[in-house]
């Protein structure tokens, strides 16, 4: 015997309260970022850091910005939860204290971050958003969470990633945990082989078009090229920049707010990302003096 609930179709909206009333605020986790009670994804290449990104921006949203290496500036604190399905116990170790070092936090902070941010190494967990039972799992664990990461989705779901109906499925469940809890979920995600060097565009994910499709905010992030180095310094008139230390971060897909602008990181010891300024390098006319340059 079947034990699948009947579906009950939902009660109408109060239309006359929404024509009457004032809405109030969206609440982004912060400005120009994913909205509470949705499903957002971070795409980017292998090794191009977004796991370091997710992780300083847990602590910043954790924190109500009091860490926030990233320059995020979120409004608001919260718990959150990191899910790591992917690496070791001793791996996120490393980074979370590369963080450290490179943000210069005093105790108290190192304290709140303690407070706020759950860091759960899931790996070999058995974790898959097709069990149901995982599923129930998972939204009891939102529950009174501001944001929930998981890293990967590769490695949260035992389903064929390019089937956009096996993606709407899992998606649909990271949907219903976000709309009953009020978390805001985000999962990490990679993009294609083909597209290691467009992973600003909203089509670089892998596999199925529902990944972003289905999401309500899509951020990026990717390795600085040779070429953008050369064009690239630290200060106004200075050297060029090393392309190995760092990377840029973006938004490609927002469904609520106006796409920010590009961010540069810079890799730390460790690897960790904090934002930096980085100054385009203006070339000369032939034979002109320091004033004599063309326009940016």
């Amino acid at each position: 015997m079947s034990t699948k609930k009947k579906f009950q179709f939902p009660q109408p909206l109060p239309i006359l309260q929404f024509l009457r009333d004032e809405p109030p605020p969206l609440d982004f986790l912060w400005p120009g970022g994913p909205l509470a009670e949705t499903v957002s994804t971070l795409v980017s290449p292998g090794g191009a850091g977004k796991s370091y990104f997710a992780l300083a921006a847990s602590m910043a949203v954790a924190t109500g910005g009091a860490a926030d290496p990233l320059r995020l500036t979120p409004q608001v604190g919260g718990r959150v939860v990191y899910l790591s399905l992917e690496d070791i116990a001793h791996v996120l170790h490393h980074r979370v204290s590369a963080i450290r070092k490179n943000s210069n936090l005093p105790w108290r902070i190192h304290e709140r971050i303690a407070e706020q941010l759950d860091l759960v190494d899931a790996l070999g967990a058995g974790f898959d958003l097709a069990d149901p039972d995982c599923a129930d799992a998972l939204m009891e664990r939102a529950d009174g969470v501001r944001l929930l990461i998981i890293d990967t989705m590769r490695r949260a779901h035992s389903l064929d990633e390019n089937s956009n109906g096996d993606m709407a499925r899992v998606l649909g469940v990271l949907e219903r945990v976000a709309a009953r809890t009020g978390a805001a979920i985000m999962y990490l995600h990679h993009v294609s082989k083909n597209m290691y060097a467009a992973a600003e565009q909203q089509a670089a994910a892998r596999g199925a078009s529902v990944l972003v499709d289905n999401a309500r905010w899509a951020g990026w992030v990717r390795k600085m090229e040779a070429t953008e180095a050369e064009r690239h310094s630290l200060q106004d008139r200075g050297p060029p920049v090393d392309p190995r230390f760092y990377v840029e971060w973006g938004v490609s897909k927002s469904n609520y707010t106006a796409i920010p602008k590009s961010q540069w990181l810079e890799r730390g010891k460790g690897g960790a990302l904090n934002h930096v300024e980085l100054f385009p390098i203006v070339p000369k006319k032939k034979g002109g003096g320091d004033g004599d340059i063309l326009g940016s």
